[in-house]
This record gives C-alpha cells, sequence and structure tokens, in this order.
C-alpha cells in the first residue's frame, strides 16, 4: 500500500490478487525483470496507470481514511482522533528513544 501510495509500481505474487483486487500487476517471481521491462515500454501510459493507482490507494489507504476508520472502532478514543492532541511517549519510551538517537551511530552517505 505504501508503494501504491507513493505513485510506485506495484509488483506482488498472485495470491494477493484477493486482497488488493486490478491495482497492483501480478507475476510471478521470475516474470519480474520482464515485467519491469514492459513497464518502461511505455512512459505515457504508465504514468497515467501510477497516478491512477495513487488516487485510489489515496482514497482508500491514506492516514485520513484509516484515521476515520479507527474513529469507528473501541480502539480509537477522543483524545487519539483530536490531530491538535501532541503525540507524546511515555517516560520510558522516550528515555529509550532518545538513549537510541543518541547512542546508534548515524551511517553517512559514501561517495
Amino acid at each position: 500500500v505504501e508503494a501504491m501510495l507513493a505513485g510506485v509500481p506495484v509488483l506482488l505474487p498472485p495470491r494477493f490478487a484477493e486482497t488488493f483486487g486490478d491495482l497492483p500487476i501480478y507475476c510471478r517471481p521470475e516474470e519480474v525483470e520482464s515485467m519491469v521491462r514492459r513497464l518502461a515500454y511505455d512512459d505515457m501510459a504508465r504514468r497515467q496507470y501510477l497516478g491512477e493507482l495513487q488516487d485510489i490507494a489515496v482514497e482508500r489507504y491514506s492516514s485520513a481514511v484509516i484515521r476515520h476508520r479507527m474513529a469507528k472502532t473501541s480502539l480509537s478514543t477522543a483524545e487519539q482522533e483530536d490531530a491538535a492532541t501532541p503525540l507524546v511517549l511515555s517516560p520510558a519510551a522516550q528515555g529509550y528513544r532518545q538513549t537510541i538517537m543518541n547512542t546508534v551511530p548515524i551511517m553517512e552517505p559514501t561517495a
């Protein structure tokens, strides 16, 4: 779904057809290279397809839609639904996050 939201071609095994319908391109692993070449063949058609795929994915899977769906469940609270409510971790989680951010070396890109 993230690839669809980003407008990136999605290649999946046929077993996902029931879940995602006509949105992705289905192929077996040995067909991926051929499918990528086919995608590269017609830029205009690919862009149109990806634009439509992205529009549908945003309509069905965007964070706004998910937030709306969650509001209808018992997992939601008024505080979670309010976008103005700051997201605050517990002190233990804040400490862990800060430790990771301060002690894990950040990999610099290589030339």
